[in-house]
């Protein structure tokens, strides 16, 4: 399984902040969309990836809302 892995300050960093949905809903941010898309291509097609984030402590009360918006972006 291939790793992505994502180093962030606040949640904000991977949402776009002009985008005016609920939070579980927003886009991700173009940056952190390019570099996801551009990590996954160095991969096979079929290879199954996992997206980890690092960050602060005081974001793991947003992991659920973050996850969510994640896969509905």
């Amino acid at each position: 399984m291939a790793i992505i892995e994502i180093h962030v300050r606040t949640r904000l960093q991977l949402f776009d902040s002009m985008d005016p949905s609920p939070f579980h809903e927003r886009s991700l941010d173009r940056n952190a969309d390019s570099y996801i898309l551009e990590c996954a291509g160095e991969y096979h097609p079929h290879e199954p990836l996992r997206l980890l984030l690092h960050g602060p402590e005081n974001m793991r009360s947003c992991l659920g809302e973050m996850t969510q918006a994640i896969h509905s972006h």
